[in-house]
């Protein structure tokens, strides 16, 4: 048996070796759940120090959505021995939130939690992204094959029904025609817009400022906001040319400001479009006044067909971020109760 020199020599080398550690350690009070150590790696993810964490529940700094689940795991590890591996986000000091995966332990003759964490935020995320990006590449290899079979007995009905429109006598014969003409139209301009998913057909890029294509969609863009009683904020920086396609960057721009026109409920609200540089990037920013959108929603954004308009066809941003795509570009989006800022990335 260890003397009390012993013990506290083992305990002074296993402290320098927590120090030294990347991943994040943290020891819990089994029945007050208080922390009673963390090591520098925890300080250093969530941005808190040892004294504001320490003799504090460990919950205090756990996202209220997850804070059942660290309960439900400290319930099952005073069950049993057997070490439990789970996923939590920490909430940080600048407001944010980290996902930590953790090992924990029980010692119960210590009456202790032994908690060995590692921060995943960076892999989710790119694990987020890889099935985003794999959802946009089916519908891609769809979109050509599906669009052009489509299109051309549409075409074909579209010319029989003009035909019998001009034989037509009657006036409410030449209105039924109308009406079917029209429905076909707009079958064929969401037939054109799933196209515009498909990256199959080569798409001329030339050099151009960005400002200048918002510059001349403004008048277009100020009368689709004075018709919903919205209005228009242009804060456009200077910013230096890029490789563009200007009828796909214009389709960009149109339904992001459609979006943002459509999120917003009151009249008089602001959608501001504004352009600036950071770093290497050029960024296109859209941001409106709304309520946010849905997390269950955010998540799956550039899904076709997912929509929460009662007429809406899902296919808007499906074709935003197919578009920013073919440019090289990514598109981020920060979301909350004051609103939505769409931020296309574009690389110099």
């Amino acid at each position: 048996m260890l003397d009390v020199t012993e013990q506290k020599k083992n305990q002074k080398v296993l402290k320098r070796f927590f120090d030294l550690s990347k991943d994040l350690f943290c020891i819990v009070d089994c029945k007050s759940h208080v922390c009673i150590y963390i090591n520098p790696a925890f300080e250093k993810v969530i941005g808190y120090s040892q004294n504001e964490i320490i003799n504090s529940k460990i919950s205090s700094f756990i996202h209220r959505e997850d804070q059942q689940a660290l309960e439900n795991k400290f319930r099952e590890l005073k069950d049993g021995l057997s070490v439990k591996t789970f996923e939590v986000r920490c909430k940080c000091k600048d407001g944010s939130s980290k996902w930590v995966e953790w090992n924990a332990i029980l010692a119960p003759e210590e009456g202790l939690i032994y908690g060995v964490g590692r921060d995943v935020t960076e892999s989710k995320n790119i694990k987020e992204e890889m099935a985003r990006l794999e959802r946009v590449n089916v519908v891609d290899r769809m979109a050509a094959a599906v669009t052009h079979e489509i299109r051309n007995p549409l075409a074909a009905v579209r010319g029989f029904l003009q035909l019998l429109e001009a034989k037509g006598r009657e006036a409410q014969e030449q209105h039924y025609y109308k009406e079917m003409i029209k429905e076909l139209d707009r079958a064929n301009s969401l037939l054109t817009q799933f196209l515009a998913l498909t990256k199959s057909e080569p798409i001329k890029m030339c050099k151009q400022n960005l400002n200048t294509i918002i510059e001349n969609l403004y008048p277009l863009i100020q009368a689709e906001a004075k018709v919903s009683g919205k209005k228009i904020s242009l804060k456009l920086e200077k910013v230096p040319d890029l490789h563009l396609n200007e009828d796909q960057i214009r389709q960009m721009i149109l339904n992001l400001v459609k979006n943002g026109l459509e999120a917003m409920q009151q009249n008089g609200e602001y959608l501001a479009v504004k352009t600036f540089t950071e770093g290497e990037k050029v960024i296109l920013a859209v941001k409106d006044e709304g309520n946010g959108i849905d997390p269950r929603i955010l998540e799956k954004l550039g899904t076709p067909f997912l929509t929460t308009k009662k007429d809406g066809t899902g296919l808007g941003l499906s074709v935003c971020y197919s578009i920013a795509k073919r440019h090289k570009a990514d598109i981020k989006v920060e979301t909350g109760a004051g609103g939505t800022t769409f931020f296309v990335r574009f690389s110099l």
